[in-house]
């Protein structure tokens, strides 16, 4: 498990997906090989805990994740806890995003179930989910090349694995 530095924020891809600033196999390699966990998700909501937001989602699909988290699988409730200071734009509530990040901190609640805490911040990285019609991708043509990306990488690391 890597550690993350608690102290900075999660980056937000969505111009570097706009502008092309990002190269297909990094971005290929990053998700096998690179992050703890790649998921598609849509927000639900999002609440105020001490000095995080804490934003309530549902797994749409997960695109990789390492063996040991079976709490990551499809229509699972997660929380993806963000630092009140960063200056990330609030993941809205309705909309679809995906998620590279790295950790997940082990505890065990109250009641004697086991949970994970997973924080973006650090190395994580958030990006609306372009492969959704509901972003227009085709109005951008590097953002639907982006969306074709998206959607053939999921189908083969499904079919051959990383």
């Amino acid at each position: 498990m890597t550690v993350l530095n608690k102290c900075e924020c999660a980056e937000i891809w969505d111009n570097k997906l706009k502008g092309s600033l990002i190269d297909a196999s990094a971005v290929y390699d990053m998700t096998c090989h690179g992050y703890d966990y790649v998921l598609r998700i849509k927000v639900s909501g999002a609440r105020i805990a001490g000095n995080h937001i804490v934003i309530s989602t549902v797994i749409q699909s997960v695109i990789n994740t390492v063996p040991d988290r079976s709490d990551l699988t499809v229509d699972s409730e997660v929380d993806f806890w963000i630092n009140l200071r960063c200056t990330i734009e609030l993941l809205e509530s309705g909309h679809y995003y995906i998620i590279y990040g790295n950790g997940g901190y082990h505890y065990i609640e109250e009641s004697g179930t086991e949970r994970y805490r997973y924080y973006l911040q650090g190395d994580s990285i958030i990006m609306k989910d372009y492969t959704r019609e509901m972003y227009n991708p085709e109005a951008v043509a590097h953002l639907s090349y982006w969306k074709r990306f998206f959607t053939r990488m999921e189908t083969h690391i499904r079919t051959n694995g990383c």
